[in-house]
C-alpha cells in the first residue's frame, strides 16, 4: 500500500514538472494564433479610437489654420528615418484639431501614397494613467499589447500629451523600443511646458521630427468659427452673425488671454450656443449678450455692460468699504474710482486695470483695503517680498522646473484678482523686473516663456514708511519727503512711474483705533452668540485696548488690535468655557479691574 502511494506522488512530479517545461512553448505558440487575438481587439476597443473612421463618419474636419502644418505631417511620416512626427505647441492652439485634419485626409485620399492606406489610432492617455494608479504595471502592459496588435496592420498611432505617460515606469523604453519598427508610424504632442520640462531631458530628437504649432491669429480663430458657424446653422436650425464671432474673437483676446485661439473661441461659441437654446422663440439666434454671459462664467468676471444691480454695488462700495477700512478715506476714494474706471473698460488693455503703491506707517490698514478691494471684486492675492527674501524668491514669481508658481497659478485661475506685493521695498533686482514687466507690459514670463495675462487684476505696491511721523502739520508731505529720500532708492523708477497712484496711508487717530476695536470686539461677540453666549465688553475695557494700541511702544498700529483681543480677551473666555465655567445660555460680562480684565458670569437660571 505504501509503495502505491509513492509510485503515485513520483508520476504526479514527473507531469508537473513536464507541464510546466511545456507551458511556456504552449503559450507562444497559442499567444500568436488567432485564439487571443479578441482580447487584443478589446484593448484596442477600450484604450483607443480610430479617428480615420471618425473622419469617415463626419465627425472630424479639414484642419482650418495652416494647410502646410498637415503637409508637414505627410512629409514626416514619408520620411526614410526620423518619420514619427512631434507637435508641440500651447494649450489650446489646436494640436488635437491638426490631426484631425490629417485623419480627414486620410479618409478622402487626399494624402501620398505611403500613407494612403493608414489608419491613425489615438491612445487614451487619461485612461492608462488611472489605470497605472490602480494597478501598479498594468498600464505598460496594456500598451505593450496594443503595439503588438498594430504592428501588422499600417497603424499610425497617436498619443496626446505625451508627457503624461513619460511618468509611468518602462513606458520610454517601450515607445523607443517600437519607434525603430518600420511598420508603426507614432504622431506625439506636448506643450511647450511638457517640451522643455520632459522631452528634452529624454533626449527625444533622434526618434521624433519636431513640427511646432503656433497659436493662430484674430483672423485665422474668426475663419475657424465661419467654418463651424456654416455647420452649425445648416444642422443645428441657429443664426449666428458675422458680427457675434467677431466679439467672441475680440473678447476672448481680451479677457481670456491665459489661454490660446482657437481653443477659447470655439468654447465660448459653444456656450453661447447653450445659451441661446434657452430662448424658447422659433428663430434661435446667438447674440452678443450670449458670449458675454459665457465668458462671464468662465473667468469669473463682470464684463459688457453694467446691470441695475451691479452699477448700485459699485456706487455703494466706496461706503461699505469706508465701515472696515477706518481713517483712510482718501485712499478708499482713488482706488474705488480706479476700479469703477477698470470695470467700465476705461482702462489701457495692455496694462494691469489699475496699480497702486500703497505708503504708509505699519498697520493703518494698506493690506486691509487691498483685501476687501479683493473680496469685492473676485479674489486677493498676497505676495509677501520679505518672506521671499533669498537667492531662490525669483522662483517664487516665475516658477521652475521643480515647482510651479503660486503667483502663477492663482493668476491663472482669477484673472479678475487683487494682486498685492506687500514689503516691496523688500524685493531685490530679478523681482523688482519682474514687477515692472507686470506694471509696464501686462504680463509676466514664466521661467519657460511662457506669458502669464494680469491685464485684468489690480496690482498694489505696499511699503511700510513714516512710523516715526508724529507732530506734523501735514504729514502727507512729510511722507511724500520720506518717500523721495529713503523709497524711491530701493525701487526703480522705472517701477514707480508704472503705476496709477501712489496713495498715502494717515496715521490713525485714537478715534480711528476705537472704532478697529469696537468693530472687532462686535464681530467677537457675534461669534459667541453662535455659541449661545451673551457677551458685552465694557466701555473701559475698549478704551484700555486703546490706550495700549495708541503708546509708543507699539510698532505696529492696528495689528496690534487682533493680538491683544486674542490673548486678552478670546483666550480666557475659551478657557472658561472648556472648564465648563461659562456654557450656552449663559452671560460673561468684560470689564477692567485696574489693568486688568475680569470675566464675571452670570448664571440666567
Amino acid at each position: 500500500m505504501l509503495g502505491a502511494v509513492i509510485l503515485c506522488i513520483l508520476f504526479s512530479s514527473i507531469v508537473n514538472i513536464i507541464g510546466n517545461a511545456a507551458a511556456k512553448p504552449i503559450y507562444d505558440v497559442i499567444s500568436k494564433s488567432s485564439i487571443f487575438s479578441a482580447d487584443k481587439q478589446m484593448i484596442i476597443s477600450e484604450y483607443c479610437e480610430d479617428m480615420t473612421e471618425k473622419a469617415r463618419c463626419g465627425e472630424y474636419h479639414d484642419f482650418l489654420m495652416c494647410d502646410n502644418k498637415v503637409e508637414n505631417l505627410t512629409d514626416v511620416l514619408s520620411l526614410a528615418e526620423k518619420s514619427n512626427p512631434f507637435i508641440v505647441g500651447g494649450r489650446g492652439v489646436g494640436k488635437t484639431a491638426l490631426v484631425e485634419g490629417l485623419a480627414y485626409r486620410i479618409a478622402c485620399g487626399n494624402v501620398p501614397e505611403k500613407i494612403k492606406n493608414k489608419k491613425i489610432l489615438k491612445i487614451n492617455i487619461s485612461k492608462l494613467v488611472v489605470r497605472e494608479s490602480e494597478s501598479q504595471g498594468s498600464a505598460l502592459t496594456i500598451l505593450e499589447g496594443i503595439f503588438d496588435e498594430v504592428k501588422s496592420d499600417q497603424v499610425i498611432l497617436f498619443i496626446d500629451d505625451i508627457g503624461q505617460i513619460y511618468k509611468i515606469p518602462g513606458i520610454l523604453a517601450l515607445i523607443k523600443n517600437n519607434l525603430c519598427n518600420s511598420d508603426i508610424k507614432i504622431i506625439a504632442s506636448a506643450t511647450d511646458e511638457e517640451y522643455g520640462d520632459v522631452l528634452k531631458e529624454h533626449n527625444l530628437s533622434q526618434d521624433y521630427t519636431y513640427v511646432f504649432l503656433e497659436e493662430p491669429s484674430k483672423f485665422d480663430t474668426f475663419r475657424i468659427l465661419k467654418y463651424l458657424k456654416d455647420d452649425i446653422e445648416e444642422n443645428q436650425n441657429i443664426k449666428i452673425l458675422d458680427e457675434v464671432l467677431m466679439d467672441i474673437v475680440n473678447l476672448t483676446g481680451r479677457y481670456m488671454k491665459n489661454k490660446c485661439y482657437p481653443n477659447k473661441a470655439v468654447d465660448i461659441l459653444n456656450l453661447a450656443l447653450v445659451s441661446a437654446q434657452k430662448n424658447l422663440d422659433d428663430e434661435i439666434q446667438v447674440t452678443r449678450q450670449d458670449v458675454v454671459e459665457a465668458i462671464s462664467k468662465v473667468t469669473n468676471m463682470s464684463i459688457g455692460d453694467l446691470s441695475e444691480d451691479e452699477a448700485e454695488i459699485l456706487e455703494t462700495m466706496r461706503d461699505r468699504i469706508k465701515k472696515i477700512v477706518i481713517g483712510q478715506k482718501s485712499a478708499v476714494d482713488v482706488v474705488c474710482a480706479a476700479v469703477k474706471r477698470g470695470r467700465l473698460g476705461l482702462c489701457d488693455e495692455n496694462k494691469p486695470r489699475a496699480s497702486f503703491l500703497f505708503v504708509g506707517p505699519s498697520g493703518v490698514g494698506k493690506s486691509e483695503l487691498a483685501k476687501v478691494i479683493g473680496e469685492e471684486i473676485g479674489s486677493f492675492i498676497d505676495i509677501d517680498m520679505l518672506i521671499l527674501g533669498n537667492k531662490h524668491s525669483i522662483e517664487n514669481l516665475i516658477g521652475s522646473t521643480k515647482s510651479k508658481s503660486e503667483l502663477i497659478e492663482k493668476i491663472t485661475k482669477n484673472p479678475y484678482s487683487v494682486v498685492m506685493f506687500d514689503n516691496i521695498d523688500s524685493a531685490d533686482e530679478a523681482e523688482l523686473s519682474v514687477i515692472y514687466e507686470i506694471l509696464d507690459r501686462g504680463f509676466l514670463t514664466d521661467f519657460a516663456g511662457k506669458k502669464v495675462d494680469f491685464t485684468n487684476a489690480i496690482v498694489i505696491l505696499a511699503a511700510d514708511l513714516g512710523d516715526k511721523i508724529t507732530d506734523s502739520n501735514n504729514k502727507e508731505a512729510a511722507l511724500k519727503e520720506l518717500l523721495n529720500k529713503n523709497f524711491v532708492e530701493k525701487i526703480r523708477k522705472s517701477v514707480m512711474n508704472n503705476v496709477t497712484d501712489v496713495v498715502f496711508f494717515n496715521t490713525l487717530s485714537k478715534e480711528n483705533y476705537v472704532k478697529i476695536i469696537r468693530g472687532k470686539i462686535a464681530k467677537l461677540e457675534s461669534r459667541l452668540h453662535g455659541f449661545g453666549i451673551n457677551a458685552k465688553v465694557s466701555d473701559d475695557v475698549i478704551a484700555y485696548i486703546c490706550d495700549l494700541c495708541c503708546g509708543d511702544e507699539n510698532l505696529y498700529g492696528a495689528r496690534a488690535i487682533d493680538k491683544i483681543i486674542q490673548e486678552d480677551i478670546e483666550l480666557p473666555i475659551s478657557d472658561l468655557m472648556m472648564k465648563r465655567k461659562l456654557r450656552s445660555g449663559e452671560k460673561v460680562r468684560c470689564v477692567l479691574d485696574g489693568k486688568k480684565i475680569n470675566f464675571n458670569v452670570v448664571n440666567n437660571t
